[in-house]
């Protein structure tokens, strides 16, 4: 099943449940200019047949990150003693991790060269819920997966901006059962270029 995007490959899936986004995913559509698109969902059989089946719809101005966010870059090194939070088969590797955060999503980069982009919800002052992974064209996109599973659960976070801007403190609001996302996020990052 290809799932296109303004007539261009945005995701593939070739296993049921046919789901953009991989399984329990969803279309986050922050990535997109305001505005109408079309959605082209394209089913090819085994045995060659296909058929074809477009929507049109709008995409919103995505929500803005709150002052002090915003357009933002950070960078926090992530120690052998954080790593031990992770729960995966395949923790996260140590070393300088990157996070930068405009109105599509927050960014991760990792020290390998990959990274992630996910979905985020603004809360309340001080508080943003982590969400899952946005698949943004084209495909196959390296900046894409999860922290822990797909999708990863939605979890509520703290954040504090210190010294005059140049700090930011993540914290899971109780046990985010995404120990990953805990090794890499939890504690102190520096803004870069301050």
């Amino acid at each position: 099943m290809d799932f296109l995007i303004d007539e261009k490959t945005a995701f593939v899936e070739e296993h049921a449940p046919y789901v953009y986004g991989r399984d329990g995913g969803y279309l986050v559509t922050t990535f997109l200019t305001p505005g109408t698109h079309s959605f082209t969902v394209r089913v090819i059989t085994v045995g060659g047949q296909s058929a074809t089946s477009t929507v049109k719809a709008a995409a919103a101005t995505p929500t803005a990150p709150p002052s002090g966010l915003a357009g933002t870059s950070w960078a926090r090194t992530m120690t052998a003693s954080d790593q031990k939070a992770a729960t995966s088969s395949e923790p996260p590797p140590t070393g300088r991790w990157g996070l930068t955060i405009d109105s599509v999503g927050w960014m991760i980069h990792d020290p390998e060269g990959g990274g992630l982009l996910f979905d985020v919800a603004y809360q309340s002052r001080g508080r943003v819920e982590l969400r899952s992974s946005i698949e943004r064209p084209p495909f196959p996109n390296p900046i894409a997966g999860a922290f822990c599973e797909e999708p990863d659960p939605s979890f509520r976070w703290s954040y504090t901006i210190g010294d005059g801007g140049k700090t930011l403190s993540l914290q899971p609001v109780g046990h985010d059962p995404c120990g990953d996302r805990v090794a890499i996020l939890e504690g102190q990052w520096s803004r870069k270029g301050s």
